[in-house]
């Protein structure tokens, strides 16, 4: 980017956060783009910036406020940092009684991969039907557009007899409103101590899974729904030496934001449970970058987000959940790459 851009933007950045420019309406140098509805594409090479941000969905909760946090990532930055400016628009959910509007700036320094947008969420208990809004970037000329619409998603968790809005079947079957996280790194071999990675990144899996509690003693429990995925976590991965006889440590960084179906098996013998993941969204937002070979994050990239080792869910067992069905409470168990924390958060119905 050129300084005199630059310091352009840093002259009109201001009118947008103080109002001085109306909403959506953009001055000649920006530009906006359409939703691509495609799956987004951030591998970490080529030249010029390109700036994609995730769908994403929220469970509304009960009372006060829980922040929605957006995904946005820009690989490519090498020289100079690059800003976007965003904004909230009403969609069938809308600003102040459903969620906060929100004007802000995102700044990409040199190196930097991936941001964050945070909105709160506005709680009630409500009977509603599921409601969207929009998250909408502005970009600098010269900047690549790749998805300037992000969709957020309020999931409700309020019902009324057998009705339903949110994204689980209705019916005789019990919610909950769950969150799975694994704090730690994933490897193919190595280990933090020679391998180029944080040892502390995470993935989360959030929303609501509803299931037919009332089987025979000696069935099994099926749970179902569509969580939100949030991955920000490290491969440790090796690359061959020149010679092809050694190889030495190199590292992935995964990132991933969007919902994908999940499935939750409870073993009726107190074995505990089993989860699967399946991503049916037609937008997952991913990106993977490193210092492993171009062979090694295409391959990664093409893998996320279920087939991945970063998905960390996907095919996993929780030994844990020994109950016969699901109850409220928090469920731990750890091994030697990092943690695993299974809670339930409030039985919806």
């Amino acid at each position: 980017m050129k300084y005199y851009k630059l310091i352009f933007l840093l002259l009109v950045a201001p009118l947008f956060l103080s109002g001085s420019i109306k909403k959506n309406k953009l001055p000649n140098s920006f530009t906006e783009s359409k939703r691509s509805g495609t799956i987004s594409n951030a591998r970490g090479t080529g030249e010029s910036p390109e700036l994609n941000i995730a769908d994403m969905q929220i469970v509304e909760g009960n009372a006060g406020q829980r922040t929605a946090e957006v995904m946005v990532t820009m690989p490519h930055v090498k020289f100079a940092p690059v800003m976007a400016v965003f904004s909230t628009r009403n969609g069938t959910a809308l600003a102040g009684s459903d969620y906060v509007t929100k004007t802000d700036s995102l700044i990409f320094a040199p190196g930097d991969v991936m941001k964050k947008i945070t909105i709160p969420i506005n709680g009630d208990v409500a009977v509603e039907a599921t409601e969207t809004f929009q998250v909408a970037l502005v970009y600098l000329s010269g900047i690549k557009l790749a998805d300037s619409i992000g969709i957020v998603t309020i999931i409700n968790d309020d019902f009324t007899g057998g009705s339903s809005g949110s994204n689980v079947s209705s019916g005789s079957l019990s919610l909950y409103e769950v969150r799975f996280t694994f704090t730690g790194y994933v490897s193919f071999h190595g280990n933090p101590i020679d391998c180029p990675i944080r040892p502390n990144g995470t993935v989360v899996l959030t929303g609501l899974l509803g299931g037919a509690e009332k089987v025979t003693s000696d069935a099994d429990i099926n749970y179902s729904g569509t969580l939100q995925m949030d991955m920000d976590i490290d491969i440790c991965s090796a690359k061959s030496g020149l010679s092809g006889d050694d190889a030495k440590n190199c590292g992935l960084t995964v990132f991933g934001s969007g919902p994908v179906k999940t499935e939750l098996k409870i073993l009726y013998d107190g074995r505990g449970a089993y989860i699967l993941t399946k991503n049916e969204s037609p937008k997952f937002l991913k990106s993977v970058t490193g210092s492993c070979d171009q062979e090694q994050m295409d391959e990664e990239f093409n893998m996320v987000p279920n087939e991945t080792i970063a998905s960390v869910f996907n095919g996993t067992d929780l030994p844990m959940l020994t109950h016969k069905t699901l109850r409220v409470g928090r469920y731990v168990i750890k091994n030697d790459e990092g943690e695993t924390v299974v809670e339930v958060l409030q039985k919806v119905r």
